[in-house]
């Protein structure tokens, strides 16, 4: 007999004078068996310099004491559910579902915020700015054993028909119009973000930077497994029509290939005791 996880939900951090407001963002945190994580992702919400945010968390129903952590931040979370999901944009509109924000967030168990994200994303509105989509920097994060490095990366919308031209992690939608183009498209696993964004792009949607590191991403998450991005990418850019759908069917051959020649070289450096070369020639790329 197949046993289903358990299901919990709880979150108090909404004074029971402020169920009725709208907040300005909605930050929306997916996980599964994030124990490792999702303390950090928590606090960096915690610690905004502005708490013109609501804050819900929707974990996959997992097992490793996740649900455990959730309970203990019930306070600095407004709502969190755990439960089974259909996967990680799944999840992301079960999210979206419950936010009441003008802005819909959306900041993976693995990532974070900088203490000024929300307060960054005010101030475009409260400038008169107020966009379909606000976006900014995004600061990616390597492990490389005991060593950590961050690169600061600006986003290039006009990318957008070759690939992602903003970073998700650092993106604000607004949630009329994540509504009106009916959230993400669960049919894509790993890249249903760039489908969403791509489309908003397409119809001439408002899209707004704000030059500024918004979020720290993580080179250990999901998408960055494998070579699947580009797969579905392929699909995204036939359907929208961008003529580029060649170019990334090259770089998804590209992807595969590189995938297999650096296992090879890894696993023959595991044997050859050359590990530590490779590891120097990373370093040197971050540094």
């Amino acid at each position: 007999m197949i046993q289903k996880a358990a299901s919990f939900q709880g979150g108090s951090r909404s004074l029971p004078s402020d169920r009725n407001r709208t907040p300005t963002v909605s930050v929306i945190t997916v996980c599964y068996n994030a124990a490792s994580t999702i303390q950090r992702t928590i606090d960096s919400v915690a610690g905004q310099t502005d708490s013109d945010y609501e804050f819900i968390v929707i974990d996959g129903g997992s097992t490793d004491g996740t649900v455990e952590i959730l309970k203990e931040n019930d306070a600095v979370i407004d709502r969190w559910v755990s439960g089974p999901d259909g996967g990680i944009y799944d999840a992301m509109n079960r999210g979206a579902k419950r936010a009441r924000g003008r802005y819909l967030a959306f900041l993976n168990a693995d990532d974070r915020y900088l203490p000024h994200t929300v307060q960054r994303v005010k101030e475009v509105i409260d400038r008169g700015e107020e966009c379909d989509v606000i976006y900014g920097n995004m600061i990616k994060v390597r492990s490389l054993g005991d060593e950590v490095f961050e690169r600061e990366e600006r986003p290039d919308l006009g990318r957008m028909p070759k690939g992602m031209g903003i970073f998700h992690p650092a993106a604000f939608v607004k949630r009329t119009v994540f509504e009106a183009v009916g959230g993400y498209d669960t049919r894509y696993k790993l890249a249903a973000d760039y489908a969403l964004f791509l489309q908003l792009w397409k119809e001439g949607r408002s899209f707004r930077h704000v030059d500024a590191a918004l979020a720290f991403f993580s080179l250990e998450g999901v998408s960055n497994a494998g070579c699947g991005t580009y797969r579905e990418a392929v699909e995204i850019q036939k359907k929208y029509r961008t003529g580029t759908a060649g170019n990334t069917q090259r770089l998804l051959w590209k992807c595969r290939l590189k995938k297999f020649l650096r296992n090879t070289v890894f696993a023959a450096a595991g044997l050859t005791g050359t590990t530590g070369v490779l590891n120097r020639a990373v370093r040197r790329r971050w540094k």
